[in-house]
């Protein structure tokens, strides 16, 4: 699923603005947090409106109407479209930072990483024990 890049958005936006997305609050800055969110998620992202909207505990057409209203105020509202077009800018820079991880390939990866380490403990444990002949036989 995409929750982690939704959350890392979230706090991004966050930072940005001062004010936290995901709380439901009908102020402006709360209401145009959101928007940025929401437009982000399904221009940079191409999410469904049904899925931003669970993000954030709204239904679909509420993303709509919302999308359709922040068309218009990016425009006209510098503020907005400044904080925005940072938003976006971040997201950018940070967004390969956010990949979904499949529990399966974890699992195995960490199962591999667990293998290798144990054959370098016995190949650390035979260099140990190699040191220790080579020190005898010098030492007699």
């Amino acid at each position: 699923m995409n929750i982690a890049k939704t959350n890392a958005l979230k706090g991004i936006v966050k930072d940005i603005l001062g004010v936290d997305p995901s709380l439901r609050c009908r102020k402006t800055e709360f209401i145009q947090a959101r928007a940025i969110c929401y437009a982000i998620l399904r221009q940079e992202l191409g999410m469904t409106y049904q899925f931003i909207g669970t993000q954030f505990g709204m239904h679909h057409v509420t993303v709509m109407s919302a999308l359709r209203n922040f068309k218009n105020e990016v425009e006209v509202d510098k503020n907005l479209n400044r904080n925005y077009s940072k938003a976006i800018q971040v997201w950018k820079m940070d967004c390969q930072e956010y990949i979904e991880l499949n529990p399966v390939l974890l699992k195995n990866t960490v199962n591999n990483l667990v293998k290798q380490n144990k054959l370098l403990n016995l190949q650390v444990q035979e260099l140990s024990n190699n040191i220790k002949a080579i020190q005898e036989k010098i030492n007699v």
